[in-house]
Protein backbone atom coordinates (compact mmCIF):
# COMPACT_ATOMS: atom_id res chain seq x y z
CA UNK A 1 0.00 0.00 0.00
CA UNK A 2 1.46 3.33 -0.86
CA UNK A 3 1.95 5.57 2.48
CA UNK A 4 2.63 9.70 2.38
CA UNK A 5 3.97 11.28 5.24
CA UNK A 6 2.44 14.87 5.97
CA UNK A 7 3.93 17.47 8.52
CA UNK A 8 2.73 20.89 8.34
CA UNK A 9 5.28 24.02 9.19
CA UNK A 10 2.88 26.20 9.81
CA UNK A 11 4.19 29.90 10.25
CA UNK A 12 1.80 31.66 12.20
CA UNK A 13 1.84 29.94 15.74
CA UNK A 14 1.26 32.24 18.50
CA UNK A 15 3.38 30.70 21.12
CA UNK A 16 6.60 30.07 19.05
CA UNK A 17 6.72 31.95 15.40
CA UNK A 18 8.65 29.51 13.06
CA UNK A 19 9.06 26.24 15.53
CA UNK A 20 9.58 24.05 12.71
CA UNK A 21 13.03 26.03 11.84
CA UNK A 22 14.52 25.62 15.08
CA UNK A 23 17.99 24.03 14.75
CA UNK A 24 18.99 21.26 17.59
CA UNK A 25 22.29 19.89 16.75
CA UNK A 26 22.93 19.82 12.98
CA UNK A 27 19.03 19.65 11.91
CA UNK A 28 16.23 22.13 12.12
CA UNK A 29 12.96 20.71 14.03
CA UNK A 30 11.61 19.82 11.01
CA UNK A 31 14.03 18.05 9.53
CA UNK A 32 14.40 15.41 12.81
CA UNK A 33 10.87 14.96 12.27
CA UNK A 34 11.87 13.83 8.00
CA UNK A 35 14.64 12.02 9.45
CA UNK A 36 12.73 9.60 11.72
CA UNK A 37 10.21 9.30 9.13
CA UNK A 38 13.19 7.73 6.98
CA UNK A 39 14.21 5.67 9.61
CA UNK A 40 11.02 4.05 9.84
CA UNK A 41 11.53 2.97 5.73
CA UNK A 42 9.34 6.36 4.14
CA UNK A 43 9.98 8.05 0.92
CA UNK A 44 10.53 11.38 2.17
CA UNK A 45 9.68 14.07 -0.70
CA UNK A 46 9.13 17.77 -0.53
CA UNK A 47 7.14 18.88 -2.39
CA UNK A 48 8.98 21.52 -4.51
CA UNK A 49 8.48 25.05 -5.14
CA UNK A 50 7.46 24.58 -8.68
CA UNK A 51 4.80 21.84 -8.35
CA UNK A 52 1.07 22.97 -8.79
CA UNK A 53 -0.20 21.43 -5.54
CA UNK A 54 2.01 24.40 -3.84
CA UNK A 55 -0.38 26.92 -5.59
CA UNK A 56 -3.29 24.68 -4.24
CA UNK A 57 -1.97 24.82 -0.69
CA UNK A 58 -1.27 28.74 -0.66
CA UNK A 59 -5.37 29.01 -1.17
CA UNK A 60 -5.94 26.85 1.97
CA UNK A 61 -6.01 29.06 5.27
CA UNK A 62 -2.72 27.90 7.11
CA UNK A 63 -4.89 26.90 9.99
CA UNK A 64 -6.84 24.57 8.15
CA UNK A 65 -4.65 21.30 8.00
CA UNK A 66 -7.54 18.71 6.84
CA UNK A 67 -7.60 20.98 3.56
CA UNK A 68 -4.17 20.93 3.09
CA UNK A 69 -3.95 17.43 3.70
CA UNK A 70 -6.74 16.55 1.45
CA UNK A 71 -5.02 18.62 -2.00
CA UNK A 72 -2.39 16.30 -1.40
CA UNK A 73 -3.89 13.04 -0.43
CA UNK A 74 -5.62 14.25 -4.03
CA UNK A 75 -2.45 15.20 -5.47
CA UNK A 76 -0.84 12.10 -4.38
CA UNK A 77 -3.91 9.86 -4.28
CA UNK A 78 -1.86 7.60 -1.31
CA UNK A 79 -4.06 4.64 0.72
CA UNK A 80 -2.71 5.70 4.24
CA UNK A 81 -2.01 8.93 5.56
CA UNK A 82 0.64 9.25 7.92
CA UNK A 83 0.72 12.63 10.17
CA UNK A 84 3.69 14.01 12.14
CA UNK A 85 3.77 17.49 13.36
CA UNK A 86 6.74 19.58 12.90
CA UNK A 87 6.77 20.22 16.79
CA UNK A 88 7.68 16.79 17.48
CA UNK A 89 11.21 16.28 16.51
CA UNK A 90 11.63 12.53 17.72
CA UNK A 91 9.09 10.50 17.01
CA UNK A 92 10.00 6.94 17.05
CA UNK A 93 10.48 4.89 13.41
CA UNK A 94 9.33 1.86 15.14
CA UNK A 95 5.93 3.48 16.14
CA UNK A 96 5.33 4.70 12.80
CA UNK A 97 6.33 1.71 11.23
CA UNK A 98 4.06 -0.04 13.65
CA UNK A 99 1.41 2.04 13.10
CA UNK A 100 1.50 1.66 9.67
CA UNK A 101 1.23 -2.04 9.46
CA UNK A 102 -1.85 -1.87 11.68
CA UNK A 103 -3.63 0.30 9.43
CA UNK A 104 -2.28 -1.92 6.25
CA UNK A 105 -3.37 -5.07 8.06
CA UNK A 106 -6.92 -4.40 9.78
CA UNK A 107 -7.56 -1.07 11.19
CA UNK A 108 -8.78 2.24 9.59
CA UNK A 109 -6.86 4.63 12.25
CA UNK A 110 -3.97 3.90 14.81
CA UNK A 111 -2.32 6.26 16.77
CA UNK A 112 -0.15 6.84 20.11
CA UNK A 113 -2.34 9.97 20.67
CA UNK A 114 -3.13 11.08 23.20
CA UNK A 115 -1.74 7.76 25.52
CA UNK A 116 1.84 8.84 24.45
CA UNK A 117 4.62 10.87 25.75
CA UNK A 118 4.26 14.59 24.72
CA UNK A 119 6.47 15.00 21.44
CA UNK A 120 6.14 11.66 19.57
CA UNK A 121 2.58 12.18 18.04
CA UNK A 122 1.75 10.01 15.20
CA UNK A 123 -1.45 9.32 13.70
CA UNK A 124 -2.47 7.03 10.42
CA UNK A 125 -5.09 6.85 8.66
CA UNK A 126 -7.11 4.96 5.79
CA UNK A 127 -7.51 7.37 2.88
CA UNK A 128 -11.25 6.46 3.06
CA UNK A 129 -11.20 7.29 6.82
CA UNK A 130 -9.67 10.30 6.34
CA UNK A 131 -12.01 11.58 3.59
CA UNK A 132 -14.88 11.03 5.88
CA UNK A 133 -13.17 12.98 8.57
CA UNK A 134 -12.94 15.72 6.31
CA UNK A 135 -16.79 16.10 5.35
CA UNK A 136 -17.79 15.62 9.13
CA UNK A 137 -15.47 18.12 10.13
CA UNK A 138 -16.68 21.91 10.35
CA UNK A 139 -15.63 23.52 13.28
CA UNK A 140 -12.45 24.91 13.28
CA UNK A 141 -10.58 23.83 15.89
CA UNK A 142 -11.46 19.64 14.47
CA UNK A 143 -9.78 21.02 11.29
CA UNK A 144 -6.90 22.40 12.86
CA UNK A 145 -6.74 19.65 14.81
CA UNK A 146 -7.74 16.56 12.79
CA UNK A 147 -6.90 13.81 15.90
CA UNK A 148 -9.35 15.92 18.09
CA UNK A 149 -11.93 14.12 16.51
CA UNK A 150 -10.86 11.01 16.89
CA UNK A 151 -12.66 9.80 19.85
CA UNK A 152 -16.35 11.56 18.67
CA UNK A 153 -15.98 9.87 14.90
CA UNK A 154 -13.70 7.02 14.51
CA UNK A 155 -14.03 4.71 17.75
CA UNK A 156 -18.05 4.50 17.09
CA UNK A 157 -17.79 4.23 13.00
CA UNK A 158 -13.91 3.03 11.85
CA UNK A 159 -12.10 0.29 13.48
CA UNK A 160 -9.41 2.10 15.75
CA UNK A 161 -5.79 0.93 17.05
CA UNK A 162 -4.11 3.09 19.90
CA UNK A 163 -0.52 2.12 20.65
CA UNK A 164 1.05 2.83 23.87
CA UNK A 165 4.95 1.76 24.01
CA UNK A 166 5.38 -0.18 27.09
CA UNK A 167 9.06 1.32 27.87
CA UNK A 168 8.10 5.15 27.60
CA UNK A 169 5.95 6.50 31.06
CA UNK A 170 5.11 10.16 32.50
CA UNK A 171 8.56 10.07 33.75
CA UNK A 172 9.90 11.14 30.87
CA UNK A 173 9.89 14.51 30.01
CA UNK A 174 7.85 16.93 27.08
CA UNK A 175 9.79 16.44 23.59
CA UNK A 176 6.83 18.72 21.60
CA UNK A 177 8.14 22.30 21.26
CA UNK A 178 5.41 24.55 21.61
CA UNK A 179 7.05 27.64 23.86
CA UNK A 180 10.77 28.92 23.46
CA UNK A 181 11.25 27.38 26.93
CA UNK A 182 10.26 23.49 25.79
CA UNK A 183 13.02 24.37 22.97
CA UNK A 184 15.55 25.36 25.10
CA UNK A 185 14.74 22.31 27.65
CA UNK A 186 14.95 20.26 24.65
CA UNK A 187 18.16 21.69 23.03
CA UNK A 188 19.80 21.71 26.32
CA UNK A 189 19.46 17.50 26.82
CA UNK A 190 20.94 17.19 23.14
CA UNK A 191 24.58 19.36 23.67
Amino acid sequence: MQSIIFTQNRTGSTRLHKKWAYSIGDKTVLEWGLYHAEQAGMVVTLVPRGDELVGVLRDVEDWDLMSRFMAAMHHYKPEILVRITSDCPFVSPAVISHLIRKVEQEYDYASNVPRQLDGSDVQVWSSAAFEYLNGYSDENQLREHPGLAMDDIYTSRWKCHFYSDPYINDKFPKMSIDTIEDFENIKARFK
